[in-house]
Protein backbone atom coordinates (compact mmCIF):
# COMPACT_ATOMS: atom_id res chain seq x y z
CA UNK A 1 0.00 0.00 0.00
CA UNK A 2 1.68 3.29 -1.40
CA UNK A 3 -0.29 5.40 1.15
CA UNK A 4 1.44 2.43 4.42
CA UNK A 5 5.14 3.29 2.58
CA UNK A 6 5.42 6.82 2.87
CA UNK A 7 5.14 6.33 7.00
CA UNK A 8 7.96 3.45 7.03
CA UNK A 9 10.11 5.68 4.95
CA UNK A 10 9.52 8.21 7.87
CA UNK A 11 11.27 5.69 10.08
CA UNK A 12 13.88 5.20 6.86
CA UNK A 13 12.69 1.09 6.95
CA UNK A 14 11.69 -1.72 4.37
CA UNK A 15 7.96 -2.63 4.33
CA UNK A 16 9.31 -6.06 5.29
CA UNK A 17 11.01 -4.89 8.50
CA UNK A 18 9.77 -6.56 11.03
CA UNK A 19 7.81 -5.79 14.41
CA UNK A 20 10.78 -5.69 16.53
CA UNK A 21 12.81 -3.67 13.90
CA UNK A 22 10.19 -1.70 13.50
CA UNK A 23 9.89 -0.50 17.25
CA UNK A 24 13.94 -0.78 18.03
CA UNK A 25 14.15 2.17 14.94
CA UNK A 26 11.19 3.75 16.20
CA UNK A 27 13.33 4.37 19.70
CA UNK A 28 16.33 5.49 18.13
CA UNK A 29 14.63 7.93 16.06
CA UNK A 30 12.85 9.32 19.17
CA UNK A 31 16.47 9.66 20.94
CA UNK A 32 18.16 11.21 18.25
CA UNK A 33 15.62 13.67 17.30
CA UNK A 34 14.71 14.67 21.15
CA UNK A 35 14.30 18.16 21.55
CA UNK A 36 16.69 18.09 24.58
CA UNK A 37 19.82 18.05 22.30
CA UNK A 38 19.50 21.11 20.64
CA UNK A 39 20.53 24.20 22.00
CA UNK A 40 19.16 26.58 19.20
CA UNK A 41 15.29 27.74 19.09
CA UNK A 42 15.20 26.52 15.46
CA UNK A 43 16.53 23.45 15.45
CA UNK A 44 14.60 22.25 18.86
CA UNK A 45 11.41 23.43 16.95
CA UNK A 46 12.82 21.18 14.19
CA UNK A 47 13.39 18.42 16.37
CA UNK A 48 9.77 18.54 17.78
CA UNK A 49 7.94 18.46 14.43
CA UNK A 50 10.26 15.68 13.61
CA UNK A 51 9.62 13.56 16.87
CA UNK A 52 6.01 14.54 16.18
CA UNK A 53 6.39 12.62 12.54
CA UNK A 54 8.09 9.86 13.80
CA UNK A 55 5.72 8.76 16.44
CA UNK A 56 2.86 9.61 14.08
CA UNK A 57 4.30 7.35 11.75
CA UNK A 58 5.63 4.65 13.93
CA UNK A 59 1.43 4.69 15.58
CA UNK A 60 -0.27 4.20 12.35
CA UNK A 61 2.27 0.90 11.38
CA UNK A 62 1.98 -0.81 14.73
CA UNK A 63 -2.23 -0.16 14.37
CA UNK A 64 -2.13 -1.96 10.87
CA UNK A 65 0.03 -4.47 12.02
CA UNK A 66 -2.34 -5.15 15.16
CA UNK A 67 -5.58 -4.86 12.82
CA UNK A 68 -3.94 -7.66 10.81
CA UNK A 69 -3.40 -9.72 13.57
CA UNK A 70 -6.80 -9.64 14.42
CA UNK A 71 -8.39 -10.12 10.88
CA UNK A 72 -5.96 -13.33 10.79
CA UNK A 73 -6.87 -14.60 14.06
CA UNK A 74 -10.81 -14.66 13.41
CA UNK A 75 -10.45 -15.96 10.14
CA UNK A 76 -8.48 -18.70 11.44
CA UNK A 77 -11.28 -19.22 14.10
CA UNK A 78 -13.83 -19.30 11.41
CA UNK A 79 -11.72 -21.59 9.87
CA UNK A 80 -11.60 -24.14 12.89
CA UNK A 81 -15.01 -23.88 13.31
CA UNK A 82 -15.87 -24.32 10.24
CA UNK A 83 -13.96 -27.68 9.94
CA UNK A 84 -15.61 -28.97 13.28
CA UNK A 85 -18.74 -28.22 11.97
CA UNK A 86 -18.49 -30.08 8.66
CA UNK A 87 -17.10 -32.95 10.67
CA UNK A 88 -19.67 -33.10 13.00
CA UNK A 89 -22.15 -33.33 9.72
CA UNK A 90 -20.12 -35.96 8.33
CA UNK A 91 -20.23 -38.18 11.09
CA UNK A 92 -24.20 -37.69 11.33
CA UNK A 93 -24.65 -38.23 7.61
CA UNK A 94 -22.26 -41.30 8.56
CA UNK A 95 -24.67 -42.54 11.44
CA UNK A 96 -27.57 -42.11 8.76
CA UNK A 97 -28.96 -39.17 10.83
CA UNK A 98 -29.87 -37.19 7.23
CA UNK A 99 -32.13 -34.83 8.77
CA UNK A 100 -30.18 -33.28 11.56
CA UNK A 101 -26.86 -32.99 8.96
CA UNK A 102 -29.38 -31.22 6.80
CA UNK A 103 -30.78 -29.21 9.19
CA UNK A 104 -27.22 -28.00 10.20
CA UNK A 105 -26.06 -27.76 6.83
CA UNK A 106 -28.88 -25.80 5.76
CA UNK A 107 -28.45 -23.16 8.61
CA UNK A 108 -24.84 -22.43 7.08
CA UNK A 109 -25.34 -18.90 5.58
CA UNK A 110 -25.13 -19.11 1.49
CA UNK A 111 -22.00 -16.28 1.37
CA UNK A 112 -20.10 -19.05 4.04
CA UNK A 113 -21.16 -21.84 1.86
CA UNK A 114 -17.48 -23.49 0.27
CA UNK A 115 -16.97 -26.38 -2.04
CA UNK A 116 -17.22 -29.13 0.81
CA UNK A 117 -20.56 -27.63 1.71
CA UNK A 118 -21.94 -28.38 -1.45
CA UNK A 119 -20.29 -32.22 -1.46
CA UNK A 120 -21.86 -33.00 1.88
CA UNK A 121 -25.55 -31.77 0.25
CA UNK A 122 -24.46 -33.96 -2.37
CA UNK A 123 -23.97 -36.54 0.02
CA UNK A 124 -26.77 -36.13 2.26
CA UNK A 125 -29.25 -36.28 -1.32
CA UNK A 126 -26.90 -39.27 -2.72
CA UNK A 127 -27.67 -41.50 0.44
CA UNK A 128 -31.47 -40.66 0.22
CA UNK A 129 -31.22 -41.67 -2.62
CA UNK A 130 -32.16 -38.51 -5.00
CA UNK A 131 -29.00 -39.53 -7.37
CA UNK A 132 -30.01 -36.62 -10.06
CA UNK A 133 -29.97 -33.74 -7.71
CA UNK A 134 -26.90 -35.28 -5.44
CA UNK A 135 -24.86 -35.04 -8.79
CA UNK A 136 -25.99 -31.47 -9.08
CA UNK A 137 -24.10 -30.50 -6.49
CA UNK A 138 -21.13 -32.97 -6.87
CA UNK A 139 -20.67 -31.30 -9.68
CA UNK A 140 -21.27 -27.80 -8.22
CA UNK A 141 -18.29 -28.89 -5.27
CA UNK A 142 -15.99 -29.87 -8.30
CA UNK A 143 -16.39 -26.58 -9.98
CA UNK A 144 -15.49 -25.03 -7.09
CA UNK A 145 -12.30 -26.69 -6.17
CA UNK A 146 -10.95 -28.78 -9.64
CA UNK A 147 -8.26 -30.14 -7.73
CA UNK A 148 -10.33 -32.13 -4.87
CA UNK A 149 -10.40 -35.71 -6.20
CA UNK A 150 -13.20 -36.79 -3.37
CA UNK A 151 -15.79 -34.42 -5.32
CA UNK A 152 -15.00 -35.59 -8.40
CA UNK A 153 -15.46 -39.28 -7.80
CA UNK A 154 -18.53 -38.66 -6.33
CA UNK A 155 -19.89 -36.98 -8.81
CA UNK A 156 -18.36 -39.42 -11.64
CA UNK A 157 -20.04 -42.36 -9.72
CA UNK A 158 -23.24 -40.34 -9.27
CA UNK A 159 -23.43 -40.35 -12.87
CA UNK A 160 -22.53 -43.78 -13.70
CA UNK A 161 -24.88 -45.33 -11.44
CA UNK A 162 -27.68 -42.40 -13.32
CA UNK A 163 -26.58 -43.82 -16.74
CA UNK A 164 -27.66 -47.73 -15.14
CA UNK A 165 -24.35 -48.55 -14.49
CA UNK A 166 -24.62 -51.12 -11.70
CA UNK A 167 -24.88 -54.12 -13.82
CA UNK A 168 -24.98 -52.73 -17.50
CA UNK A 169 -20.74 -52.82 -18.86
CA UNK A 170 -20.08 -49.71 -20.98
CA UNK A 171 -16.89 -48.89 -22.04
CA UNK A 172 -17.93 -45.27 -23.10
CA UNK A 173 -18.39 -44.92 -18.91
CA UNK A 174 -15.08 -43.38 -17.96
CA UNK A 175 -16.10 -44.16 -13.99
CA UNK A 176 -17.09 -48.37 -14.75
CA UNK A 177 -13.43 -48.29 -16.49
CA UNK A 178 -11.92 -46.40 -13.49
CA UNK A 179 -14.04 -48.95 -11.19
CA UNK A 180 -14.85 -52.33 -12.72
CA UNK A 181 -16.23 -53.37 -9.53
CA UNK A 182 -18.74 -50.65 -8.79
CA UNK A 183 -16.43 -48.02 -6.97
CA UNK A 184 -13.27 -47.20 -5.29
CA UNK A 185 -14.98 -47.61 -1.54
CA UNK A 186 -14.59 -51.30 -1.61
CA UNK A 187 -17.83 -52.35 -2.34
CA UNK A 188 -17.23 -54.62 -4.78
CA UNK A 189 -21.28 -56.44 -5.04
CA UNK A 190 -22.93 -53.52 -5.72
CA UNK A 191 -24.05 -54.48 -8.50
CA UNK A 192 -26.66 -56.54 -6.72
CA UNK A 193 -27.82 -53.36 -5.84
CA UNK A 194 -29.98 -53.17 -9.34
CA UNK A 195 -31.56 -49.81 -8.93
CA UNK A 196 -31.04 -49.01 -5.61
CA UNK A 197 -28.10 -46.89 -4.38
CA UNK A 198 -25.84 -49.54 -2.48
CA UNK A 199 -24.50 -47.03 0.41
CA UNK A 200 -27.39 -48.34 2.80
CA UNK A 201 -27.46 -51.95 1.57
CA UNK A 202 -23.32 -52.53 2.09
CA UNK A 203 -22.27 -50.63 5.30
CA UNK A 204 -20.44 -53.78 5.55
CA UNK A 205 -18.04 -53.85 2.85
CA UNK A 206 -14.69 -52.28 4.73
CA UNK A 207 -14.95 -49.05 3.28
CA UNK A 208 -13.02 -46.33 4.75
CA UNK A 209 -15.37 -44.13 7.21
CA UNK A 210 -16.39 -40.61 5.54
CA UNK A 211 -19.22 -39.02 4.26
CA UNK A 212 -20.48 -41.03 1.45
CA UNK A 213 -19.05 -44.59 2.35
CA UNK A 214 -19.62 -47.22 0.01
CA UNK A 215 -20.65 -44.70 -2.48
Amino acid sequence: MEELKKYYDILELEETATEQEIKDRYILLKRQYDPENYEKEDLKKHAQEKTKEITNAFDIIMNNIRAKKIENKIEGEEENFEKKQFKNIEDLIEENQLQKAEDILMNIPEEQRSAHWYFLRGAILYKKGWLMEASNFFLTASSMDPQNEEYKKAYEKAQWQINGGFNTKNQNRPYYDQYPQGGPMGCSFCDICSAMICMDMCCDCGAPRGPYRCI
